[in-house]
């Protein structure tokens, strides 16, 4: 009779609430669920996580679990169509991300890079290079047979084997270690001999046995024909321009420059012009020589055919005024060899040995700094600075300067300056343009026009940061033009 209660008992009491039954969600599925067709349940979990970033993410883990790398391609598609800058996705997806984007190939990411570094190097004049990118300056070493010391410092091979075997450097020329005795009692090489200092000055009075003499603090070389004690003067004079130069361009090259100085005008105008009885040519082809003591020479090149692009001068020391004259020659061609330091032509000059040819045009075009820079740069270096020699009157010789202007009818305007028009066929207007561009750079250094102090930092921090500074020199340009007034105030102090 049991059994009959127990159903009767089972019949009366209440009936359970059982809770329907939920379809799952693609966030509720589990990874590892059971599943007869992985690619059928794909579908479906696609179809429940369309729109929605999260859940796809999800799906993307369920592709991967269950190895479906068509459909989690799909997936990731469609992650990134909801959310662009999903990074997980991008990185699933096998994405680079670079200069704040994302490139979907490793193809498509050489090849921004690559037009990226092309319009950086064309921005900075660099040239194609053996498959790369470099400074025409570098290639034009490189083709020059110059190779780099383990400091980075550049030097023909010849060089380098001399100082890993130890030689010593006497001026500019390298002799062995057992030469030192004679180094030390002060005596020098000329040809084969070893002679005295009064003998040295002898043999090179001639401009085709120069002494070649680097100064101390390494900026400079000297090539000259005067006496020695006077060419380490003149070293002294050229040291003593870069600190203004550093406040006019923010840096100085980054090698030592050449300039040259001869002994009277005589030598400076065959120098100039060539001496067939030494079998010279000639150094400069614009003829600018004949404006003044000093001038660029601008197709001079050694026996290698280097090209040399230096400053020249003369100092006759003989003379009074031809000594007194002479410092200011020298201080001017320091001057020309600095900014050409700053401002080579290395395409013009790059392959210049192996194509021995030369094109002065191209040269010149090269330029990136104008001549009223190039040449004002020179003149206040000369006459302009202030001088901190003890017993001189800082201003004298920009006084003395202002009053051959003055002479000579006056300041022109800004304009005319700027353009810097020179000519053999009006030689007084040209070095009167070369002395007034010296007052434009003084001007630029200690003038209180707020507009020009402001657009010379600019060109300043631009030209040193080796970015290019043409927009600035531009407006730096503009600035002095309006500035006109000021700048005949200026010369008024």
């Amino acid at each position: 009779m049991l059994l009959p209660l127990c159903v009767m008992l089972l019949g009366m009491a209440p009936s359970a609430q059982v809770a329907p039954a939920t379809a799952p969600t693609a966030s509720t599925l589990p990874l590892h669920a059971s599943i007869d067709d992985p690619k059928e349940e794909f579908e479906r979990r696609f179809e429940l996580a369309r729109g929605d970033v999260k859940k796809m993410w999800l799906l993307h883990s369920f592709c991967v679990t269950n190895n479906l790398k068509r459909e989690d391609r799909t997936v990731l598609r469609e992650v990134l169509k909801l959310d662009p800058e999903h990074q997980e996705a991008h990185e699933a997806s096998g994405h680079i991300f670079f200069d704040d984007q994302w490139f979907t190939s490793k193809k498509k990411y050489e090849d921004y890079k690559k037009q990226q570094e092309e319009e950086e190097a064309q921005a900075k004049g660099w040239v194609r290079h053996k498959g790369g990118w470099a400074d025409p300056a570098e290639v034009a070493k490189f083709e020059a047979g110059f190779v780099k010391d383990e400091n980075g410092n550049w030097m023909t091979p010849e060089e380098l084997k001399y100082r890993t075997e130890g030689w010593l450097r006497h001026d500019m020329e390298w002799v062995p270690p057992s030469d030192k005795p004679k180094i030390d009692a002060g005596l020098f090489k000329c040809g084969d001999n070893w002679i005295s200092e009064a003998e040295a000055n002898s043999y090179h009075k001639l401009p085709n046995q120069l002494w070649k003499i680097p100064s101390q603090e390494g900026h400079f070389i000297i090539y000259t024909t005067i006496d020695r004690a006077q060419a380490l003067e003149a070293l002294e004079l050229a040291e003593a321009a870069i600190p203004d130069l550093k406040r006019i361009f923010g840096r100085v090259p980054d090698h030592p420059v050449v300039f040259a100085v001869l002994r009277s005008d005589t030598q400076y105008g065959s120098f100039a012009a060539g001496d067939q009885a030494f079998g010279k040519p000639e150094t400069e082809a614009r003829g600018l020589s004949s404006l003044y003591g000093a001038y660029f020479a601008d197709v001079w090149f050694d026996k290698e055919l280097n090209h040399m692009g230096a400053g020249v001068a003369y100092w006759d020391h003989s003379a009074k005024a031809g000594d007194q004259f002479g410092k200011l020659y020298v201080r001017n061609a320091a001057g020309l060899s600095l900014v050409e330091g700053l401002d080579p032509s290395p395409l013009a000059t790059t392959g210049l040995k192996r194509l021995k040819d030369f094109d002065l045009e191209a040269f010149l075009a090269e330029k990136k700094l104008p001549e009223w820079l190039r040449y004002g740069t020179a003149s206040y270096l000369e006459r302009y600075r202030q001088s901190t020699d003890v017993g001189v009157e800082p201003l004298a010789l920009r006084r003395w300067a202002l009053s051959n202007v003055e002479k000579r009818g006056g300041l022109d305007g800004v304009s005319t300056v700027l353009r810097m028009k020179l000519s053999i066929d009006r030689p007084a207007d040209s070095e009167k343009l070369i002395n007034e561009s010296g007052l434009l750079v003084a001007f630029l250094l200690e003038g209180d026009n707020a507009d020009v102090k402001e657009k010379h930092a600019a060109f300043k921090t631009a030209f040193s940061s080796g970015a290019p500074f043409e927009a600035e020199l531009t407006a730096l340009e503009d600035a002095l033009k309006n500035a006109a007034a000021d700048v005949r105030k200026f010369a008024q102090k």
